[in-house]
């Protein structure tokens, strides 16, 4: 997947092919993965944004959340009692704007 400036100048690229009439059919295929992938790139860029408000204890808890682990599990790898860890999943929640794991899931798009 493209990421930031590079998907940009990639956009930039085709954008270019476009407007020189340069239409072949692997540039048009080339730029409607690019689109694709921009589009889903800004749908994420939201969310991303509400990411990088963790704390650094809240983003391991957030990613170990991601992989599935539970409470408990995030305790024992991160050596904190499981009130720690949901004090942090509290934190994240709201930071994130959702009320559970579920909404939490769903808005990643995991």
């Amino acid at each position: 997947m493209f990421k930031g400036k590079y998907l940009e100048s990639e956009i930039d690229k085709f954008t270019q092919l476009i407007e020189h009439n340069i239409n072949t059919k692997e540039n048009l295929i080339q730029l409607k993965k690019i689109w694709e992938e921009y589009f889903i790139y800004k749908k994420n860029k939201e969310f991303t944004k509400k990411e990088e408000n963790l704390s650094i204890r809240e983003n391991e808890c957030y990613q170990l959340l991601m992989k599935g682990k539970t409470n408990g599990e995030i305790a024992k790898e991160l050596w904190v009692t499981e009130n720690t860890v949901k004090k942090h999943v509290s934190n994240i929640y709201d930071k994130m704007g959702v009320k559970n794991k579920g909404q939490l899931m769903a808005s990643r798009g995991d």
